[in-house]
């Protein structure tokens, strides 16, 4: 009975510290326009990305994502209905992102993944209006 207190408490105060890292990390990242996230490619096919999910450090600008070696040029962004991970999708995309459809200029359309709290921030980037 302790042993299951003592984790349940561990739980979530570990759970707290890691929210407030991650939270910390993301301002530190906004001032220099860079947000973690992921992308993938849905359909069509775009220079260094696949259809699995990649994850890294984006710098936004507007009009584009840049992540690793990949440039997403934006031609369309439907922030609209963001929607969150689900399934076994989890085990690759925290379940505290949100997830938008990106056309890029290859035609490609991409899924973009930010946490949900910094998506508006990041939408404001790349001059896309939730």
């Amino acid at each position: 009975m302790l042993g299951l207190l003592g984790d349940l408490l561990g739980g979530l105060l570990g759970g707290q510290a890691g929210n407030r890292i991650v939270k910390k990390r993301g301002e530190r990242l906004a001032q220099d326009g860079k947000v973690e996230c992921g992308l993938r490619v849905l359909s069509g096919s775009h220079p260094r990305a696949s259809g699995q999910w990649m994850h890294s450090t984006a710098q936004l600008s507007p009009g584009l994502i840049t992540m690793g070696g990949i440039v997403v040029r934006i031609t369309k962004l439907d922030a609209t209905d963001p929607r969150r991970p689900k399934g076994r999708e989890v085990w690759a995309v925290s379940p505290q992102t949100a997830i938008v459809r990106v056309v890029a200029s290859t035609g490609a359309v991409l899924e973009w993944a930010v946490l949900a709290e910094q998506l508006p921030w990041a939408l404001e980037q790349v001059h896309v209006a939730v």
